[in-house]
């Protein structure tokens, strides 16, 4: 009984962060990079205490219930099967798992906000061009349709 009064209560506090969360972009590292720190400087109103753009990291304190929590963020350019992207690491010590996604979810959409939607995630308003084999089979119905209704027009 008591152990699963234990494992009851586990499931029901906070998971506290001891992993950091991370998330891959397709802005270009210098607009993630400065809306980063806009976010936690401005928006967020974090203490930084340190950053360093060229190595790409930042240290912020995040102010949660009138307490500091310890919090790093590093903005990369990665490059994984051909294409570039930028990914962003953040880690928020003493928090609950939530709060780091929470910050990432807010850089996403202060992307979104400030620069459109990335060039992979822009959908082409053009339809796409049928096959070339593709193409004459359509063409084929379409003809006999238009004979047909002229055979039609001349009864």
């Amino acid at each position: 009984m008591r152990a699963f009064l234990i494992a009851l209560a586990l499931l029901f506090i906070p998971d506290i962060a001891h992993a950091r969360r991370e998330v891959r972009l397709q802005y270009p590292l210098s607009r993630v990079w400065t809306s980063a720190v806009r976010l936690m400087r401005v928006d967020m109103r974090c203490n930084v205490t340190e950053k360093d753009r060229k190595d790409g990291y930042m240290l912020f304190d995040y102010p949660q219930d009138g307490r500091m929590h310890a919090s790093s963020l590093e903005v990369f350019e990665v490059t994984e099967d051909g294409r570039k992207h930028v990914k962003v690491i953040l880690q928020v010590q003493g928090m609950p798992n939530y709060v780091e996604l929470m910050l990432l979810d807010k850089l996403e959409r202060k992307l979104k906000t400030d620069f459109g939607l990335p060039k992979q995630e822009r959908a082409d308003p053009r339809p796409a061009a049928p096959a070339k084999e593709d193409a004459k089979e359509d063409q084929k119905p379409q003809k006999a349709k238009v004979e047909s209704a002229d055979e039609n027009a001349k009864k």
